[in-house]
């Protein structure tokens, strides 16, 4: 059964467990990932490809999942460390020799970390915006399924909480056909004004504008807008 798009596959997926509604909490941060970096952070189509890119970017799922998981196996090996059976991620080499899969680095941008999407964001996002966005991602897609942030708390996150107070001003959504793939494209609806050129103010509007359509991406997939 096809959960969802390869791209937005939680990693509890891959590795067989049992899965509920925290899958599609990973695949909307993915996905809203994707609205700030421009491109899919994991874009791979073969499971190990996924499984490796978020182990690089996110480091290895808990013990306790790898233990349980009935498809660990498939990306992972025990090794014994320091005294301890632990897991270690495969290498493209080892699955090659064991699958026949050649690992394909399909990433346009390689993260180290989440807190590196911060230098891809929009220049005009304040610091403090860049790092309230990305906790909001690491609750969004934390590798431990019970500590995954909830939809609600989601509303709550300060990401969230304080574009709703600086503004509410009401976005209409636009939809656009290209390529036979319908986008649904957020734009701001403004009253036309005599042209300005004062720097602060527009970087002002621009930011939050970004921050905006994001915040309303955001709840429009949770169909709470």
């Amino acid at each position: 059964m096809l959960l969802c798009s390869s791209l937005l596959r939680a990693p509890e997926v891959h590795l067989g467990l049992a899965y509920a509604e925290e899958i599609d909490m990973w695949s909307l941060g993915v996905s809203v990932a994707e609205l700030a970096m421009g491109t899919t952070p994991y874009p791979g189509h073969h499971p190990y490809d996924m499984v490796k890119f978020i182990v690089d970017t996110q480091g290895l799922p808990p013990d306790r999942l790898l233990w349980l998981g009935p498809h660990t196996n498939h990306c992972f090996e025990r090794q014994r460390i320091n005294g301890q059976d632990t897991w270690t991620l495969k290498t493209p080499a080892v699955i090659q020799m064991e699958t026949g899969h050649k690992f394909c680095d399909s990433r346009k941008v390689v993260l180290t970390c989440l807190e590196d999407i911060m230098e891809l964001m929009d220049t005009n996002t304040t610091e403090k915006e860049g790092r309230q966005f990305v906790d909001l991602l690491n609750c969004m897609m934390c590798l431990d399924t019970e500590q995954r942030i909830r939809p609600a708390a989601v509303l709550e996150h300060p990401f969230l909480v304080e574009d709703s107070r600086q503004t509410d001003e009401p976005l209409v959504w636009a939809k656009e056909t290209l390529d036979q793939t319908e986008d649904v494209t957020p734009i701001v609806q403004e009253e036309e004004e005599e042209p300005a050129a004062i720097q602060p103010e527009a970087q002002a509007e621009t930011r939050t504008t970004w921050r905006r359509h994001l915040t309303q991406a955001v709840r429009r997939m949770f169909c709470l807008c």
